[in-house]
């Protein structure tokens, strides 16, 4: 049912997109609005096809990753001082117990709810 819903999403920030390029005063505002529906329904579709693929990410990633690329974002020049924690979360992530294998492949077999 995810799968579904962003789908939606994608194709009403899509379509919001193509009515916004029709307005005929493109002010500031109808750009902006113009641009971001645009941008994020095709970050939505990547999202939408990519959907099982994310499923497999591991949670402590989301947790992860977005404060990162924050503070990069602000800051450009920490991103040398992030370097070293890629070798220790790859270390970290072959570490980890591979005791949940057979439930992966389990779920790849069978349709789950969630399509």
């Amino acid at each position: 049912m995810r799968r579904h819903a962003i789908g939606v999403i994608a194709l009403v920030l899509l379509a919001c997109a193509v009515a916004l390029a029709f307005v005929p005063e493109r002010g500031p505002l109808a750009q902006e609005m113009w641009g971001a529906c645009a941008r994020i329904g095709v970050l939505m579709v990547f999202v939408w096809l990519a959907y099982h693929q994310l499923r497999r990410i591991p949670v402590w990633l989301w947790y992860t990753f977005p404060p990162l690329l924050i503070v990069v974002a602000i800051r450009p020049r920490v991103i040398w001082y992030l370097w070293p924690l890629v070798p220790a979360l790859l270390i970290l992530a072959m570490l980890k117990p591979k005791a949940k294998r057979g439930k992966a492949r389990r779920e790849v077999r069978g349709s789950s709810p969630d399509d």
